[in-house]
């Protein structure tokens, strides 16, 4: 067809027609520059010899080579708009990450600053909570007030006196889950108890249940069936027991195919612990503390409150818990009269001690010697001034009870120091809410020791609470200031490491650390750290070390004084030891008892303490969140300091007469008194022999 239209024919061409002629015209494309032997057709047909293509042919390629470098430039084009694109993204992607970690850190910081008002909202739901349940009345005002609160503890306190068990006097299986026990208590009334059938079978304690001998249970509470069958189930009037045959039990040791049942029985203190108000098991609140400062502790050391014989804390149960009392409640006590027979001087300090309980282990010994010595490990192996504080900080948690037996003593000086710590953090929050709220937050101080190959260190808030605090709630379980153990604090800004997602990891000023990506400007903001904490601790320094508060006394041989670790603090003046007479040294004997030794008897003495009066000890939680249980906290004295710096600007011509003031000038006294090491004599001064607290041993 093309023929006969006066086209010759193209490989790989295209063409065009005409209405106004009928040649055919070859249009270029990039294809067509393959096509070397394309001609162009004649005008006049088929008869017209083809004519030379040279012409056509190189028009054609430069076309070709022109469409080639278009292309081109617009695949750069292209590839330059994908990587603008790709570079808005990650542009974009780099502002939400910085927007996030903003968002972040406004959360962080809102949670922190909220913090308080949720524990104080949280504590005053507990106290609607508690009102409501006993009282069965809604409260319709907050409880705040220090008057209902006690109101509320005594009401407690009374129920716990007069609380009386009742007797067993029918039992019913309910359900195949529960076992319903119908009481009759004395007033004359009954009351049904409902108990689990899977917990009483977990809590068996016959031979085959429980290891006679080492008191483990024989198998786990996973091992129980989820359907328990009771074949029976009965009182028994003789001593008011429970007994309950199982039937089908596999799970105690002398299960057998021949013997498919299992007897559990039940005993009348087991029925005890089920009627309680409140779970007791490890449980109990601390024995009432009693605050005192120099003066009240000399009254009641001269009255023999503080006072144990030798001979009666070891042999006489009766004077031993009288003894432990006094330790719970003041924090200190002191044994006298121990045998000097050198050949056993140094065991006298393990046999008071066991007294307690077992000893406790460090890396200095189960019993370890204060003597001046060169080159010493620890500060109180020296001569010099050894300001207050407690022990192992940097342990956790720390000993709690600690003994010094006093074998010699006849150096001149030496003379011991105790100071109340917990009368300090509470006479702070009296007068110094601002330093007491940042003592007890603030956790950047750190405690370490690395010396001989033990490498220990701690960071500690210098006030630990239980329950809530502010507005005279809270109980303070425990004080941590030991100056000359204490590790530098954590940088203040900066990041201290890489982690290995390449993140800076940032120390937060509490002994943790975070990486930047996750609170991207927090540091300065979050971070408590020593600029804050020790205008705050100066305060506590001038309280601990006040003379009325401090207590002093030079220890005799034959005397052990033992005082609670985690409450009292402790330090020592200067002694010479040079120029002595012959034979004269400084020696005493020291060890430490665990909490959980201490806590053990504690609760065996409240147990005693609560069947002189006929009743069960209160739980932990019951007065501590209310912050009772420190004997005289409200009685506290409220200082007139803060009066006095609030008149002082409004007369300014007055104003070196304030540096004058007597006050001021204890502060540098008060700052001395802690020094570590190199003080000489250094500390609150010496007053006469007949105004320290000084003990009379005969009285």
């Amino acid at each position: 067809m093309l023929r006969q239209l006066g086209a010759a024919p193209l490989a790989r061409g295209r063409v065009a027609l005409t209405r106004s002629t009928p040649t055919i015209r070859t249009l270029s494309c990039s294809s067509a520059a393959r096509a070397d032997d394309a001609t162009t057709p004649s005008p006049a047909g088929d008869s017209v010899a083809p004519t030379e293509p040279a012409k056509p042919k190189l028009v054609f390629r430069k076309i070709y080579k022109k469409q080639k470098e278009t292309d081109k430039k617009a695949d750069t084009k292209a590839d330059k708009k994908a990587v603008e694109e790709t570079d808005k993204l990650a542009a974009a992607q780099k502002k939400f990450d910085y927007e996030l970690g903003r968002l972040k850190n406004d959360i962080a910081q809102l949670r922190d600053s909220n913090q308080k008002l949720r524990r104080d909202k949280g504590a005053l739901r507990l106290d609607i909570v508690n009102l409501k349940k006993l009282t069965g009345a809604s409260a319709t005002r907050a409880v705040q007030d220090k008057v209902a609160l006690l109101e509320l503890y005594e009401k407690i306190a009374k129920e716990a006196r007069e609380f009386k068990a009742g007797t067993p006097q029918s039992v019913e299986v309910v359900d195949g889950q529960q076992l319903v026990i119908t009481l009759a208590q004395p007033d004359g009334t009954t009351k049904q108890v409902a108990m689990s059938l899977h917990w009483l079978r977990d809590t068996c304690k016959c031979p085959h249940c429980v290891n006679p001998d080492s008191g483990q249970k024989s198998f786990s509470s996973t091992s129980l069936p989820e359907a328990l069958e009771v074949q029976s189930a009965e009182v028994n009037a003789a001593d008011g027991s429970i007994t309950i045959v199982w039937a089908n039990d596999t799970v105690s040791t002398n299960a057998t195919r021949e013997t498919t049942t299992h007897t559990s029985t039940y005993d009348a203190s087991d029925i005890f612990t089920w009627q309680l108000p409140y779970d007791l098991a490890g449980n109990l609140l601390p024995v009432e503390r009693t605050l005192w400062d120099r003066s009240k502790l000399q009254a009641h050391i001269d009255s023999g409150d503080l006072r144990v014989s030798y001979n009666d804390w070891l042999t006489s149960d009766a004077a031993f818990w009288e003894a432990f009392e006094s330790l719970a409640r003041f924090g200190i006590l002191f044994v006298h009269s121990i045998p000097s027979d050198r050949a056993l001087v140094e065991s006298q300090v393990e046999k008071i001690a066991n007294r307690i309980g077992i000893l406790m282990h460090t890396f200095y010994g189960f019993t370890w010697d204060v003597r001046s010595k060169p080159r010493a490990e620890n500060v109180a192996y020296t001569n010099v001034f050894l300001g207050l504080h407690q022990d192992l900080m940097y342990i956790d948690p720390p000993p709690r009870l600690q003994l010094l037996h006093c074998i010699a003593n006849s150096y001149e000086g030496g003379e011991s120091l105790f100071s109340d710590g917990a009368r300090a953090a509470y006479s702070l929050e009296l007068n110094n809410p601002a330093a007491f709220d940042e003592l007890r937050g603030n956790r950047s101080p750190q405690f370490h020791y690395h010396r001989n190959g033990n490498d220990y260190h701690m960071g500690r808030n210098t006030f630990r609470y239980a329950g809530r605090t502010g507005q005279g709630n809270g109980f303070l379980s425990r004080i941590h200031w030991a100056p000359p153990f204490q590790a530098p604090f954590s940088r203040q800004t900066g990041a201290t490491a890489t982690n290995v997602l390449g993140n800076r990891v940032i120390q937060d000023g509490g002994g943790g650390a975070y990486a930047e990506g996750e609170h991207s400007t927090v540091v300065e903001e979050k971070g408590r750290n020593m600029t804050k904490w020790v205008p705050a601790a100066k305060e506590f320094e001038r309280e601990i070390s006040a003379e009325e508060n401090m207590f002093e006394l030079k220890m005799k041989e034959g005397e052990c004084v033992i005082f609670d670790n985690w409450r009292v603090l402790h330090g020592r003046r200067e002694f010479e030891t040079e120029g002595q007479a012959e034979g004269a040294e400084r020696w005493l004997k020291g060890t430490y008892i665990s909490h959980q030794v201490y806590k053990a008897v504690e609760d065996k003495l409240q147990w005693r303490l609560a069947q002189k009066e006929g009743g069960i000890p209160l739980a932990i939680g019951v007065a501590e969140a209310h912050g009772l249980g420190w004997k005289e906290r409200g009685q506290l004295p409220q200082k007139e300091a803060p009066k006095e710096e609030t008149t002082a600007p409004v007369q300014a011509e007055e104003a070196p007469k304030t540096e004058e003031n007597p006050k001021v000038e204890e502060t540098p006294k008060t700052e001395e008194a802690v020094k570590p090491e190199g003080a000489q004599n250094e500390g609150p001064s010496r007053q006469p022999e007949e105004q320290l607290g000084t003990v009379n041993w005969n009285a």
